[in-house]
């Protein structure tokens, strides 16, 4: 079980402040919703992305994303394109994680099945986001919008604009 810290909004708009644990993130969020509160801000207080081990930062999939759509739209091969990005990366927990997905990819997977095999990088929302663009044909146009996607929330973020998140501690 991992343990979850959170902000919640009561009914009388007063802010709250709790933890629980939870199987997974779904788990935690579930059980919030069954308590009847309104999610406010749930914050990690460990690691990057608050996964057991650390994870993949914002930035690094930020970069990842970019330098993946730009390789696609020159006509690069999706196998060479993720061996160029998995052996220049600069971040430890990045490079594990394209290694996985590179090992999944030449192993015929989806890329968006590798991605979700690797979960302390890539969130369901984006790799729901390549999959739709996978079956549309749209995957380089996509790649570009997950990464405006990613630099609006550094921007936000940066600015001290707190998004609603839900992350082990």
């Amino acid at each position: 079980m991992a343990k979850f810290s959170y902000t919640i909004q009561k009914s009388d708009a007063s802010r709250a402040e709790g933890s629980l644990e939870a199987a997974d993130l779904d788990a935690a969020r579930e059980k919030l919703a069954r308590e009847g509160v309104v999610l406010k801000l749930v914050e990690s207080r460990g690691p990057a992305l608050g996964w057991p081990g650390g994870g993949v930062s914002r930035r690094d999939r930020l970069g990842f994303t970019r330098e993946l759509a730009a390789l696609l739209r020159g006509g690069v091969p999706m196998a060479r394109a993720l061996g160029l990005l998995t052996k220049n990366a600069r971040s430890p927990a990045l490079k594990k994680a394209l290694a996985g997905v590179l090992a999944k990819i030449v192993g015929g997977s989806a890329l968006h099945a590798a991605l979700r095999a690797e979960p302390r990088a890539f969130p369901p929302l984006y790799c729901s986001m390549v999959e739709t663009a996978e079956a549309s044909g749209k995957l380089v146009p996509v790649l570009k919008r997950l990464a405006e996607h990613e630099q609006a929330r550094l921007k936000l973020e940066s600015m001290g604009v707190t998004i609603e998140k839900l992350t082990p501690e």
